[in-house]
């Protein structure tokens, strides 16, 4: 019997979170059903299927609650969700512009409130896998993450920080961004690239070979009204997936759908990132010789 094939979407949005489902299946067969996660805990409604994206904490610094457990807070108490994180997490932002102590911090509450979402998927599904948890262990899950903004790489390191990457082979994970957006786009998620280009996706019923993981997955209804109409942009999908099997297989060119990009863009942004915590080490070290140096003025003046 063949190992079953879940394709899990996380749409992390600025004021709530969204997880659709869905069973693989053969690209000849046309038919994906796409299911919604409902109720989350503390909900007012089981059949709401998004929860806040917010973590509380007391003065200490230990997570409390989060989502809709978010709601009452008490004095001195911090709720904290995407709208403090994405400043620190925007790549674009200067290297200097946060600590990494901060850096480091904001991914952690992301890492604690994704946790959250991570236990509840595997509660959700593990219900349609039956009859034991094991199967969820050993079944392939793909989770795809989309993203409002933000660095990818800090972002995956939430994310498996949460546990998406970790305790089985099977399980792995896709960022990607919806760079531009058209009325009534799909966001369809490409899975054997670093990056690709797809364009004149208008076509619902498109298919791009086996390369893409599922037909026009619509992640949080991203539907983009105008008046009046645009043109055509190009919608581009990035992603970064752990284990080897990324880039493997050529795009299509300007001839075809995909184009694929080089792979040194990720290892730039790699390099960058590690450039940029080597400077605040030097930051640091810098800091360490003046207040050695004013220790020392002051035991002259003593």
């Amino acid at each position: 019997m063949p190992m079953p094939h879940i394709v899990v979407a996380v749409d992390v949005g600025y004021l709530t979170t969204t997880v659709a489902w869905t069973e693989a299946r053969p690209a000849a067969d046309s038919e994906w059903t796409l299911k919604r996660i409902p109720d989350w805990p503390g909900a007012p409604d089981p059949s709401i299927n998004h929860v806040p994206t917010t973590v509380r904490y007391d003065a200490e610094g230990k997570l409390l609650s989060w989502g809709y457990g978010c709601s009452i807070s008490q004095p001195g108490e911090e709720v904290s969700g995407w709208a403090d994180w994405h400043p620190v997490l925007n790549s674009s932002k200067p290297a200097d512009k946060f600590s990494r102590a901060k850096r480091r911090d904001t991914e952690k509450r992301l890492a604690d409130f994704l946790g959250h979402v991570h236990d509840r998927i595997a509660m959700h599904i593990a219900d349609f896998l039956c009859p034991s948890e094991r199967v969820w262990w050993e079944t392939r899950i793909d989770s795809v993450f989309a993203r409002p903004a933000g660095d990818p790489l800090r972002m995956k390191r939430a994310i498996v920080e949460a546990g998406f990457e970790t305790g089985s082979e099977h399980h792995r994970v896709i960022v990607g961004s919806l760079r531009g957006r058209v009325p009534d786009s799909k966001f369809a998620v490409v899975n054997d690239l670093i990056r690709a280009r797809l364009r004149s996706l208008g076509n619902s019923e498109r298919r791009v070979d086996r390369l893409v993981l599922t037909p026009t997955l619509v992640l949080s209804d991203y539907t983009v009204s105008s008046d009046p109409e645009p043109e055509a942009e190009e919608i581009e999908v990035s992603g970064e997936e752990s284990g080897e099997g990324f880039g493997e297989e050529s795009g299509q060119g300007d001839d075809g759908e995909l184009e694929e990009c080089d792979d040194e863009d990720s290892d730039e942004m790699e390099c960058e990132i590690s450039e940029e915590d080597e400077g605040e080490e030097d930051e640091g070290e810098e800091v360490d010789e003046m207040e050695c140096e004013a220790s020392e003025e002051d035991e002259g003046k003593g």
